[in-house]
């Protein structure tokens, strides 16, 4: 459903006519972008960030389909920035007085894939990240990253092999 007035209405920096979209749209994002980040408030933020540019960028869209794939590219792109960021913060991490009990095999498991994910490169965990913990199709992720069906297919395995051997390694 295409509301072209209200997309050109809010090309004209008018505020209730991109408000209803931005209504529509930022809960999904902000969604998105928290499962990906695997933390809702930077995903809050990383949402507001794509809206801000939408309305400052409001007049360069044909339709609320084009305005939509773009939101969500652009909020991909700020999720990757904000995951390599974090890749270069060291955390300290908080040590108790008290031992901790002892993980289960499942736990031990969960660990160790966490820590492989943590690993591999940015565009790979993006990769993996979208087509198995969203459940996005193939074609909703070539679609998502601008790429054909093929070359995103050949994108995951390359990422599986990625994390296989990281896997393998630990």
């Amino acid at each position: 459903m295409v509301q072209q007035r209200e997309l050109d209405r809010g090309g004209n920096g008018e505020p209730d006519a991109f408000e209803g979209w931005y209504r529509r749209h930022s809960p999904v994002v902000a969604r998105y972008c928290g499962r990906v980040l695997h933390d809702p408030g930077a995903g809050a933020d990383v949402a507001q960030e794509v809206f801000l540019r939408a309305w400052l960028n409001a007049d360069g869209y044909e339709t609320e389909d084009h305005l939509r794939r773009w939101a969500f590219v652009v909020a991909r792109n700020l999720c990757i920035d904000t995951m390599a960021v974090r890749k270069r913060v060291v955390l300290s991490s908080h040590v108790d007085d008290q031992p901790e009990p002892a993980p289960d095999t499942a736990d031990t498991w969960l660990a160790g894939l966490d820590d492989a994910m943590r690993r591999v490169s940015t565009r790979n965990w993006v990769l993996l990240r979208l087509r198995y913990w969203t459940g996005l199709s193939y074609d909703d992720l070539a679609a998502m990253l601008g790429l054909s069906v093929p070359t995103t297919r050949v994108a995951l395995h390359r990422a599986r092999a990625a994390l296989r051997r990281e896997l393998t390694d630990a």
